[in-house]
């Protein structure tokens, strides 16, 4: 079994061709859109399995007490992720013929990790129950907290793996077909929780953004800095999630977003649905620009799914941290 770190630096190699492939798909290169397709299919392919392990690696390296507020800083790189990608998009590479310089720049985020991963240390937890490695644990650990004082962490992870060879593993088929109907309801929560993020509109929100504000009336220049505002919002929502997450309780902080997000994204649709009778609803420019800068998202979602799963012995194993 590959760990952790190994899997993030060797899943380097999809992200480093898929850069490449964008590079030269431009019109100054190749200009060819297949090689931008098959870009991004393996690009996704490298998301996919980067968006599964870093939480699971994040979580395994973090203090119990800072696993959530740990695991929620992933989610908030992404936001920040998607704000430089904004500015650099309106502000730097904004010429036609730019676009392919812009997708690579992937590239430069993978050499970073490739450059600075290797130094960190390797997932205690990893190292105590799937290579029996107590010492190479300790090591880790104490690399990490910055502490000698570490003995009752590694004997926490001990009786945690004590725990799990007792306990019965299940495969996905068993899970589908809800072989225990204890499963039930945290399975439809988490599958409830996870189709109102996907169905929430968010995506199309961040996709569309500078259209919508085009069509409000907005000035070439506005709409850059409109634009803009939406990215920082969802960074500065995400890093207001960090803080008060172990605080506020996942519950509380699932209801009010999304209750948000459907009465900001109902607006945004009527507002798009009356666009084209401005004369009879003059509002309707001004709604649509309030519309799309709602609290977007929800950074502990993922968070929530996983605590729900973790109450389940045998559905840990499904869950992408702890």
């Amino acid at each position: 079994m590959v760990p952790w770190k190994g899997a993030l630096l060797l899943n380097n190699i999809f992200s480093v061709s898929a850069s490449l492939m964008f590079g030269f798909s431009g019109p100054n290169y190749a200009n060819n859109f297949e090689m931008v397709m098959l870009a991004r299919l393996v690009y996704g392919f490298m998301v996919g399995v980067s968006i599964t392990i870093v939480p699971l690696y994040l979580a395994e390296i973090s203090p119990i007490n800072l696993r959530g507020a740990i695991g929620t800083c992933h989610q908030l790189m992404i936001t920040v992720g998607i704000l430089i990608a904004q500015v650099l998009g309106l502000f730097i590479f904004n010429q036609p013929d730019q676009w392919s310089l812009l997708l690579a720049l992937t590239g430069v985020f993978s050499g970073v990790e490739i450059l600075t991963l290797p130094f960190c240390p390797e997932s205690p937890r990893w190292l105590l129950l799937n290579k029996n490695q107590p010492e190479k644990c300790r090591a880790a650990l104490v690399k990490l907290r910055g502490d000698d004082d570490v003995d009752d962490e590694v004997a926490e992870m001990k009786e945690e793996a004590q725990k799990e060879s007792s306990t019965q593993k299940v495969g996905m088929w068993s899970v589908l077909t809800l072989k225990d109907k204890t499963w039930k309801m945290p399975l439809i929560i988490s599958v409830m929780l996870h189709a109102a993020q996907q169905l929430s509109g968010i995506n199309a929100v961040m996709f569309y953004v500078t259209i919508i504000f085009e069509q409000t009336g907005m000035s070439a220049e506005e709409v850059s800095y409109a634009t803009i505002g939406v990215g920082g919002i969802n960074v500065l929502m995400t890093i207001v999630s960090v803080f008060i997450v172990e605080r506020a309780g996942r519950r509380i902080l699932l209801l009010y977003p999304f209750g948000l997000m459907v009465l900001f994204t109902g607006l945004l649709t009527v507002s798009l649905n009356l666009q084209s009778r401005d004369d009879l609803f003059p509002g309707v420019p001004g709604m649509k620009r309030l519309a799309v800068i709602p609290p977007e998202g929800n950074p502990w979602e993922w968070s929530s799914v996983n605590r729900t799963l973790d109450t389940i012995p045998e559905l840990e194993g499904l869950s992408t941290w702890d």
